[in-house]
């Protein structure tokens, strides 16, 4: 379950007043009309803090811009790898994940898979400057069209 304005919760105080109120009026509105209204109150605000339930996802594709220029010192590209590895093995079964390293041009190391090659020395790029625009566009044509796809960008 999924809250989309969890704030929204703090209503859910009010909830005992409106059950209080409902039995305390001059025309007793008998038990089965006091439940449904505390029961409507309280789906009113879940409707309103924006419940929503997951269901079955399609596959994820990620594709992570890795920044291999100059300036990315060693303990950090190597703590990149390290994040690399550990996403790869905590994806759900059908997840996929590919690398697009960059520097100042970009290639793809990796392409999206759900058995990826996370080694980092696949390609060579310049690593005079850090081009993410071309990191982009190559990402880009690596995403598949369908399905949820997602950017993830190490860089400094």
């Amino acid at each position: 379950m999924r809250l989309a304005h969890p704030w929204m919760l703090v209503a859910a105080l009010a909830l005992p007043w409106i059950w209080w109120a409902a039995r305390r009026t001059a025309a007793p509105p008998g038990r089965l009309r006091t439940r449904l209204r505390t029961i409507s109150a309280a789906l009113l605000i879940l409707a309103a803090a924006g419940t929503s339930v997951r269901t079955r996802q399609a596959p994820l594709t990620l594709v992570v811009l890795a920044d291999r220029s100059a300036s990315i010192p060693l303990a950090a590209q190597a703590r990149m790898q390290a994040h690399l590895t550990t996403f790869a093995r905590q994806r759900r079964a059908g997840d996929r994940v590919g690398v697009v390293a960059f520097g100042a041009e970009a290639a793809v190391e990796s392409r999206p898979s759900e058995r990826p090659t996370l080694d980092g020395t696949r390609v060579t790029v310049g690593e005079a400057a850090s081009n993410i625009a071309a990191a982009l566009r190559v990402a880009r044509t690596t995403l598949p069209t369908t399905g949820s796809r997602r950017v993830l960008l190490y860089s400094d």
